[in-house]
């Protein structure tokens, strides 16, 4: 088990690892990487379901404003109710 761990990426830098792969696709090689790592440690993998999470209220949240006719650039701040009661919604029903 230790070797795995000396060839694995550490939780350090998964944390940015794993932003970065939601904002471009990266190479094969990293993806790999992460996945060895995601499949031994519950902590990072906690890590990218809480950011998908996020992401997906963020863009719920926008669509909300878009449908409504606002704008996310002149609107003051988003609505932190509604955005705790999409990720609520989210977390309730995740599969598994």
């Amino acid at each position: 088990m230790n070797w795995i761990w000396t060839h694995t990426l550490h939780c350090k830098a998964m944390t940015w690892w794993t932003s970065l792969d939601m904002d471009s696709s990266l190479p094969l090689k990293n993806r790999i990487a992460m996945w060895m790592h995601y499949g031994l440690c519950p902590g990072c993998r906690r890590y990218r379901h809480h950011l998908l999470m996020i992401r997906r209220a963020a863009r719920c949240q926008h669509d909300i404003m878009d449908q409504r006719g606002l704008s996310t650039s002149s609107s003051p701040a988003f609505d932190p109710t509604a955005i705790q009661a999409h990720i609520k919604y989210l977390a309730d029903t995740e599969p598994g």
